[in-house]
């Protein structure tokens, strides 16, 4: 076969000479002919390898925090990951784990943009390991951070009320039952909205988050 288009060779010269593009990456097998006035023919080969420069995690990404029924956004700057042959990348989202995203928070790989409503329904501990992935085709490079969903202060209002008037229990009891029977937010938003217009006092917030489960 001829030399790839973007090697060059100069007989008079014996000079091999080209500049290969960031789509020519390989593995080139050379073989070079000489043959003097007899006919007598002599070869020698040898490979010309072109590497990748694969992509990199130039900047982490900080924690990030959310808020039950709060909508949250976060997009992933380009200088996160960086690839030194310009090549463009593709981004993917995942939990650490390998498992999908969780049911709440969304990812577009065009944008390398998050969003999502964390939801009481799905709450399952407020903590969520992320990885984003980018690949340039050949390479790919991962990068992993934190969310952590917190409270709405008006949960957090109902649990320091009632946990001081022994009416406590009564609240789990209410919410450990539709959330496992209801799959709608309806009920949480009227919670919401009720205490929201109900409890005017201004009670002390809580050092520490709280764990229902």
């Amino acid at each position: 076969e001829p030399l790839p288009n973007w090697l060059f060779f100069d007989e008079i010269n014996r000079r091999l000479t080209g500049t290969p593009s960031r789509t020519d990456k390989g593995i080139y097998n050379i073989i070079i002919h000489a043959i003097d006035q007899a006919g007598m023919m002599a070869t020698q080969n040898f490979t010309i390898q072109i590497p990748n420069q694969y992509p990199v995690v130039e900047n982490e990404i900080l924690k990030q925090y959310a808020q039950i029924w709060r909508h949250f956004e976060l997009i992933i700057p380009s200088n996160t990951i960086i690839d030194n042959d310009n090549d463009p990348l593709n981004y993917t989202a995942i939990s650490n784990n390998g498992d999908p995203l969780p049911s709440w928070l969304n990812f577009s790989s065009l944008t390398r943009r998050f969003t999502g409503n964390p939801q009481l329904i799905t709450w399952d501990g407020g903590r969520y390991d992320i990885t984003v992935l980018a690949t340039d085709g050949y390479d790919t490079a991962e990068a992993k951070f934190t969310i952590y969903v917190q409270y709405d202060k008006v949960i957090e209002d109902i649990l320091v009320y009632y946990s001081s008037t022994g009416l406590l229990f009564v609240i789990l009891a209410i919410f450990i039952r539709y959330k496992r029977y209801y799959s709608s937010l309806s009920f949480y938003n009227k919670l919401e909205t009720i205490v929201s217009q109900t409890l005017k006092k201004d009670y002390p917030p809580m050092k520490d988050p709280i764990k229902i489960f």
